[in-house]
């Protein structure tokens, strides 16, 4: 308390302060960083893997294990790396348009028989293929 109290009277409040010493060093330095999002960014099928998409885990075996730079990381580690660099596996959905000659002209005829007949209700799509067979969950009626 009295060193406290001593180093207050030589440099007042800034005493109180905490002195961090900053932890360990870092083990996976910015070129780790850039090497691992690189190879996350890679198809896997081009490393030799036989799969077609990365899961954290296995990117994380890979980096550890088989990788020519061989780098040990945590999943959360490695989760917190990929996603400050905006590097997700998530499969995003893409919509593609039908190479049907005659789409507007269908369109323009649903336009037409929806004004036509608002009361009405229409449905375009055609159902899948139907099997006959019961189903965990149900039952016959």
């Amino acid at each position: 308390m009295r060193e406290v109290v001593h180093n207050f009277n030589k440099i007042a409040i800034a005493c109180l302060g905490p002195k961090w010493a900053g932890g360990r060093p870092r083990r996976i330095s910015p070129d780790d960083e850039a090497y691992i999002v690189e190879t996350a960014k890679a198809r896997p099928e081009k490393l030799g893997w036989p799969f077609t998409r990365w899961s954290v885990r296995k990117l994380a075996d890979h980096l550890a294990r088989y990788s020519p730079r061989r780098i040990v990381v945590s999943r959360e580690r490695l989760r917190g790396i990929l996603a400050k660099h905006g590097v997700t596996f998530e499969r995003a959905k893409t919509e593609k348009e039908p190479k049907d000659p005659e789409r507007e002209q269908k369109l323009d005829r649903i336009d037409e028989v929806m004004t036509k007949y608002p009361e009405r209700a229409f449905a375009f799509d055609e159902p899948g293929p139907l099997a006959v067979h019961p189903v965990g969950g149900c039952c016959w009626a």
